[in-house]
């Protein structure tokens, strides 16, 4: 849920003849602010603003914004290349920086003098969970509330100078969010926070504000659907082939979605619509196998026999499932093959599965709610 948020960054500079201080009652062109909140910037100092607003309803999963601050323009202050700022950050062991030169941590102002604390990350890459007051803490703590975390994975690493040259993200791509559990922030509220990046040898220092803001929920599909539902009981057949050549047994298997824009036609909803309807039990979803055998849910392990069977079963041959989210490209279907793995870790298709090749396996998936039902009457067939 991650293309749920909208962001924008800035560097603030300090103004000067050419780019005179704003007059009162006028918003700075850098910060947006009035009166002008960029701080003073120095050889020494970059200042960089990223204003970062979360949906409230999505601030409610672990889902929130990807957001990118310019990092040629950070190695450049730095006096780096890209991949020379990329070695320069290092890796992560155990929460501490390996192999750098620059310091990454967090820090807040206390009057007008900035605290720091060297603590790279509190997160599983650079980054922090915080307060609501921008101060560090942990995911466990109660006065959790925000995270950012570096979604590049060579956080995860250590990395070399043929690795670097390769790399065309940057580490300053971060996701952005709240932990759900602890969420009570409410539509208009205002956060911040700073990290930093520290270079002890020049003694520059680039702060990294996060401005964040909550905001409405604005629905990516808004319009596109009948504002109501169509009363009857309709039939979707999906029959999927699934072939086990090349598979890296990591369950991808084949997925399904353009059936759901009957289901959504049909019920007169949104993704969003149709997932908070699912949430609060008016659309109600069961399933049915060709035995009879029914139950709740969304989710169904098979059989060679087409049996309901679990996952990790010695039988498990085949996963029928499809979920419904908040977004767009949270409603879709999934089928895969149950891999198993011999005492050396090695993965490999069990004699549960090869059964099943060429055998037809379904489920009826039942999308019911008011007069309105939807049937998604699912098919794989295994293949060799």
């Amino acid at each position: 849920m991650l293309a749920a948020a909208t962001f924008a960054f800035a560097a603030c500079e300090k103004p000067n003849n050419d780019d005179p201080t704003p007059e009162p009652g006028e918003k700075c062109e850098v910060c947006g602010q009035d009166p002008c909140q960029c701080e003073p910037e120095s050889e020494f100092e970059l200042y960089i603003n990223t204003d970062v607003k979360l949906q409230h309803e999505i601030t409610t999963t672990y889902g929130g914004a990807t957001v990118s601050v310019d990092t040629k323009k950070v190695a450049d202050f730095f006096g780096m290349t890209e991949n020379e700022f990329y070695l320069a950050m290092g890796s992560l062991e155990d929460g501490a920086q390996v192999n750098n030169t620059l310091l990454f941590g967090i820090c807040y102002k206390d009057g007008d003098e900035w605290v720091y604390d060297f603590i790279p990350s509190s997160t599983n890459n650079f980054g922090h969970w915080m307060t609501r007051e921008g101060l560090n803490t942990e995911w466990a703590a109660e006065d959790v509330f925000m995270y950012t975390e570096s979604t590049c994975w060579w956080g995860y690493e250590s990395i070399d100078a043929a690795i670097a040259d390769g790399m065309t993200g940057g580490v300053l791509d971060f996701a952005f969010g709240c932990r759900p559990d602890f969420y009570d922030g409410q539509v208009g509220n205002k956060y911040s926070a700073t990290e930093f990046i520290f270079d002890a040898a020049t003694q520059k220092t680039c702060y990294l504000t996060w401005n964040l803001e909550i905001v409405d929920y604005i629905d990516p599909e808004a319009g596109n659907y009948p504002t109501s539902a169509t009363a009857g009981t309709f039939d979707i057949d999906v029959p999927l082939t699934f072939s086990l050549a090349g598979q890296t047994y990591d369950y991808e298997g084949v997925f399904f979605e353009t059936e759901f824009e009957t289901v959504k036609e049909k019920f007169g909803k949104t993704t969003y619509q149709l997932s908070k309807a699912i949430s609060a039990g008016e659309i109600v979803l069961t399933y049915t196998l060709p035995d009879g055998t029914t139950g709740e849910g969304t989710n169904v392990w098979l059989n060679a026999d087409n049996g309901l069977t679990g996952w990790g079963a010695e039988d498990a041959a085949v996963c029928i499932e499809w979920f419904a989210g908040s977004t767009p490209a949270d409603l879709y279907g999934h089928t895969c093959a149950m891999p198993s793995y011999d005492d050396a870790g090695a993965y490999y298709y069990g004699d549960a599965v090869k059964a099943a090749i060429g055998k037809p396996i379904s489920v009826k998936f039942t999308i019911a709610g008011g007069d309105t039902t939807v049937n998604l009457n699912v098919t794989t067939t295994l293949a060799e």
